[in-house]
């Protein structure tokens, strides 16, 4: 009998232990929450789109100028989340989450332009030296740059293609002089 009972209990200890994991898991799933991912039909309906931000023909500049900088205020104010905002009002924010971003420009991420690509600004932090630093993430469809297709094996090289500093993403996707 002794048997049977230990059998029986552990059984029903089994039956509780899957049915509350699956509880758990039941409600990890229902707290998800749809997230919004942009596609080039969206992107101006789910963004503030701040322009382009660099000068055309930035490259062949004699005055060595990049940036356009009516462009570059919009974002200092989509950024700051005021009128008139300046670098010194984005330098003040210290740190930004795209929730915080977001939460400035009513639910909608910042787009900006770069090369003719859309890129969204995912995160607004400090380096070491206490800069500005906004992290952004490419919000168009590129079919043009993948990873790396400059993949090797090998794992032998002083400077292997599957680190960033050696990356085709670097060299050539983010326009660093690199030719592939």
């Amino acid at each position: 009998m002794s048997r049977r009972y230990r059998y029986i209990s552990t059984c029903f200890a089994a039956i509780i232990i899957v049915a509350v994991l699956l509880c758990f898991c039941f409600i990890s799933f229902n707290n998800i929450n749809d997230v919004f991912a942009f596609t080039t039909t969206n992107i101006t309906s789910g963004a503030v789109d701040v322009g382009d931000i660099l000068l055309n023909g930035y490259a062949d500049r004699a005055d060595g100028k990049v940036f356009d900088g009516e462009s570059m205020a919009a974002l200092y104010e989509k950024l700051a989340g005021k009128a008139g905002a300046k670098i010194s009002d984005v330098d003040a924010l210290g740190t930004l989450t795209a929730s915080d971003i977001r939460a400035k420009n009513d639910g909608k991420d910042i787009v900006l332009t770069m090369d003719g690509r859309k890129w969204t600004v995912t995160h607004l932090t400090k380096d070491n030296s206490g800069n500005t630093i906004a992290t952004l993430w490419q919000a168009s469809e590129s079919t043009t740059h993948t990873w790396n297709p400059w993949y090797d094996a090998a794992t032998t090289y002083a400077y292997p293609s599957n680190m960033y500093s050696t990356s085709f993403v670097r060299a050539d996707a983010l326009n660093s002089g690199g030719n592939g």
